[in-house]
């Protein structure tokens, strides 16, 4: 990852625009569920993963999906990124904190798990 992180003494610099240039997936998420525990913030997500080459098709794929995850609607969402869309759904739950005193990271993750739905 040297070519998009940098690490100076106990920072980092991280070059996004550089991640965003070679990485061509889309990414959607919806979440299904939240609580806040002691500070520990615990959020159970769906994270869709596809690539599309903006085909008329696929826009009205992703415009679905889009709807769907707006209706709450996860099942829906999961059967177009897997079945028209041709990506991945990974169901996950991230623990994390949040740290308002923070220069450039708000957020420090705790734990990140994959769940089976």
């Amino acid at each position: 990852y040297y070519e998009t992180v940098t690490r100076n003494g106990n920072t980092y610099c991280f070059y996004f625009k550089d991640v965003l240039y070679g990485y061509n997936n889309s990414i959607d998420v919806f979440i299904d569920g939240m609580s806040i525990k002691d500070g520990v913030v615990t959020t159970n997500l769906f994270l869709y993963e596809y690539y599309i080459t903006e085909t008329e098709m696929e826009k009205a794929y992703v415009s679905s999906l889009k709807e769907a995850i707006v209706n709450s609607n996860y099942i829906e969402a999961n059967n177009i990124v897997e079945k028209k869309l041709n990506g991945t759904v990974t169901h996950k739950q991230l623990s994390f904190v949040i740290n308002n005193n923070g220069k450039f990271f708000k957020y420090q993750i705790l734990s990140s798990k994959n769940l089976d739905y």
